[in-house]
């Protein structure tokens, strides 16, 4: 979730995960795939056998579904051995500086969030 991601304290987008989908927040009656599980009345979304089943048949009706899971996953078979996010990254930096220097900056960034990533990752 980007509220409580250490990463995302400048306004970053937060990465695109399968977690989006289990955890929708609902605006008059609407789902919205933020990931955030937050209702109208400020309760949180809890994580049901049904809610994951209603999220698994939405992700199989969409193409982009099978990007975050393995090869295996299907209707017959809604199982993953890892499972995908998609992480959006930009330029220029709000430092500034020439091309070398945000480059520089750049992998510093990245390092820092794989190993952080790493300290996360429940393998």
């Amino acid at each position: 979730m980007a509220q409580i991601d250490p990463f995302l304290n400048d306004g970053c987008t937060p990465p695109i995960s399968l977690v989006d989908f289990f955890f929708p927040s609902v605006a008059q009656e609407l789902r919205i795939y933020d990931g955030r599980g937050m209702h109208e009345d400020g309760t949180r979304h809890n994580l049901t056998e049904e809610s994951i089943k209603e999220s698994l048949q939405l992700l199989l009706t969409k193409p982009f579904s099978y990007w975050f899971v393995d090869g295996s996953f299907s209707k017959d078979n809604p199982k993953s051995r890892f499972l995908r996010a998609e992480l959006k990254f930009g330029y220029p930096l709000k430092s500034g500086g020439n091309k070398r220097t945000q480059t520089k900056a750049f992998k510093k960034y990245l390092v820092k969030y794989v190993e952080g990533l790493k300290k996360l990752s429940t393998k």
